[in-house]
């Protein structure tokens, strides 16, 4: 998880200590193969993904 919270910081400097705290408490780590469509216009969004590397 040490290595998941030195990501985040780097990747989102401005988000405060317990916001990161949570964010690696209640998320999912997935690789989502090149060129997968994970969201469509029009879906119910139940999740945030955040996109640590590679494009979108």
């Amino acid at each position: 998880m040490e290595e998941l919270n030195i990501t985040l910081k780097k990747h989102f400097p401005s988000f405060d200590t317990n916001l990161l705290n949570e964010i690696i408490e209640f998320s999912q780590i997935l690789e989502i193969p090149k060129k997968t469509q994970i969201l469509s216009k029009g879906d119910y969004v139940r999740i945030l993904p955040v996109v640590l590397s590679g494009t979108v």
